[in-house]
C-alpha cells in the first residue's frame, strides 16, 4: 500500500531553524533542480513522513511474524503461481 500526502491548495507560512551549511545545501539543490526552497523542503518532508510510515508498517509486520511465524508448508499452495516462468 502506497501512502501519499497531498496538499489541498492551502498553505501556511512557518518558521524553521536550519544550520547554515544545511540551508546552503538546500538552496544549491533547489537552484540545481529549478525549484524553490519551499517546494524542496515540502517534498523532502513528504518523503520523510512516508518513509517513517513505511518503517512502522514493516516493523509491525516483523512483529506479527515474530509472534506467529510461518509454519512449514503454510504457503506451498502458492508455489505454482508465484514461481518464476521457465527460461
Amino acid at each position: 500500500m502506497w501512502t501519499t500526502i497531498h496538499n489541498n491548495g492551502l498553505m501556511r507560512v512557518v518558521q524553521i531553524t536550519l544550520e547554515p551549511e544545511l540551508l546552503s545545501a538546500v538552496d544549491r539543490t533547489a537552484k540545481q533542480h529549478r525549484t524553490t526552497r519551499s517546494a524542496l523542503v515540502r517534498e523532502a518532508l513528504r518523503r520523510f513522513i512516508v518513509e517513517l510510515r513505511t518503517r512502522a508498517r514493516e516493523a509491525a509486520d516483523r512483529e506479527g511474524y515474530r509472534r506467529a511465524p510461518v509454519r512449514p508448508g503454510e504457503f506451498d499452495v502458492f508455489d505454482g503461481v508465484a514461481a518464476w516462468p521457465p527460461k
